[in-house]
């Protein structure tokens, strides 16, 4: 699941950077901060609870 969701993470963060970047530039700083962030934080804290356990 780690795989499937940092491949679906990655995927999404390249598709909204080209769109970002064909609308607008300002657009790209949109999708880092509410897509990037949140998906870099959910895969910390899900490695960290899988090397807890």
């Amino acid at each position: 699941m780690l795989v499937l969701g940092g491949l679906l993470f990655i995927m999404s963060t390249l598709a909204g950077v080209f769109d970002g970047l064909r609308d607008g530039g300002h657009l790209v700083g949109l999708e880092l901060l509410a897509v990037t962030l949140p998906g870099v934080v959910a895969l910390i804290f899900t490695w960290r609870h899988i090397r807890s356990t």
